[in-house]
């Protein structure tokens, strides 16, 4: 809507959605940074369990907001990337291309991770369960 309202004549440009998603990144950025100082300071209590989970997920949302913004640029680069070389299967190509680069680096940065954070939700869930169970087998 920014774009129709003061830049009409870039509404249907990529500079234009890159100068949008630019913008989101920054402000998104700024968000959530104080937003987690926020929650880092309201840390320690008990009381404002609920603000932290609500803290979370507008910081969450932020994030959404900010992959949208780019996933719109990234979608019209192929497109003019693709209108522009005008071949046969250019489509295919790119997303191949695309695969080419995405999924080496998804094996090498994302997969550790989730893999490190799949090992911690795992010892969070047998320190929580591990005294409960106890408690339940010893009144048997």
């Amino acid at each position: 809507s920014f774009l129709n309202a003061y830049m009409s004549s870039w509404e249907h440009h990529l500079l234009g959605h890159v100068l949008v998603a630019v913008a989101m990144s920054t402000l998104g950025c700024v968000m959530v940074l104080s937003l987690d100082k926020i929650a880092d300071s309201m840390q320690g209590d008990a009381e404002t369990e609920s603000m932290l989970h609500l803290l979370k997920d507008v910081i969450l949302a932020h994030g959404l907001l900010i992959g949208f913004s780019w996933e719109i640029c990234i979608a019209m680069g192929m497109h003019a990337i693709g209108h522009s070389l005008q071949g046969p299967n250019v489509d295919i190509l790119l997303a191949i291309f695309l695969c080419m680069v995405v999924v080496p680096a998804y094996r090498l940065f994302m997969i550790p991770e989730l893999q490190t954070r799949e090992v911690m939700l795992s010892c969070d869930l047998i320190c929580i369960w591990l005294p409960r169970w106890r408690r339940w087998w010893r009144t048997r």
